[in-house]
């Protein structure tokens, strides 16, 4: 590819336009969000995530030992 080659696609993608993510949702009828959140700002995702980790050390512990 050389130099002029990774030059000329590194032009390519600065010029190409970027997809509307939003407007591909809405033409394949998903569901839109209200107000989307990560999971990882729950604190009961949180909360339930580290017990089930949890219970799983317990449980490989025993195995394990």
């Amino acid at each position: 590819m050389g130099k002029f080659g990774a030059l000329a696609f590194l032009v390519r993608t600065r010029l190409s336009q970027v997809p509307d993510l939003d407007q591909w949702e809405r033409d394949r009828n998903h569901p839109v969000l209200k107000q989307p959140h990560l999971a990882i700002d729950s604190q009961e995702w949180v909360a339930r995530v580290q017990q089930q980790q949890h219970t799983v050390g317990s449980v490989l512990s025993v195995y394990l030992t």
